[in-house]
């Protein structure tokens, strides 16, 4: 009766102290957007166990097919939108194989449209700050790779799914 219970309790100390995120790793991750931008990454530094700060680069390409009143196709519009910027993260539930944060970010979004102009509002034709959140989970698959999705509002609704690589830097 006491070896089940030493091996128990020995199995529950195991992976009560094991966690995913540990001061001073490097996080580098890269994601494809199912909303939004088409491709990002990010680098997040662990100031602690449960904090990171870092960076982040986003970018989002796309066609619009414009049509007259009529419904002839009139021209096309491109569009190129690149956003740099900083982000924090807390990571609420840091386990060895679970990882689930939320964080703020904030910073420049750079727009670009070529091609025959429309008519509706200026809110995504020029330069401007950008801030939001997001709220992400990774699954470790070993201790230096990781699945993620994270999903996000940067002035507009975002979806990722990607990967991380984790870095040891002490």
């Amino acid at each position: 009766m006491k070896k089940p219970l030493l091996l128990l309790s020995l199995l529950i100390s195991g992976v009560a102290s094991a966690q995913y995120l540990e001061s001073k790793d490097f996080l580098l991750s890269t994601s494809a957007g199912l909303i939004h931008y088409n491709f990002h990454l990010q680098g997040e530094y662990a100031l602690a166990e449960q904090v990171t700060v870092g960076g982040f680069f986003g970018f989002y390409k796309d066609r619009e097919i414009v049509n007259t009143a009529k419904g002839a196709v009139a021209g096309v519009i491109k569009q190129e939108v690149n956003v740099f910027g900083l982000r924090g993260s807390y990571h609420f539930v840091n386990q060895d194989r679970f990882n689930i944060y939320a964080g703020l970010d904030a910073g420049i979004e750079f727009y670009a449209e070529s091609g025959q102009t429309r008519l509706d509002s200026d809110q995504y034709k020029k330069n401007q700050s950008v801030y939001g959140g997001h709220l992400g989970v990774r699954y470790a698959l070993s201790n230096s790779f990781a699945l993620l999705t994270e999903i996000g509002y940067i002035n507009v609704p975002s979806l990722k799914l990607g990967a991380t690589f984790t870095f040891n830097l002490q």
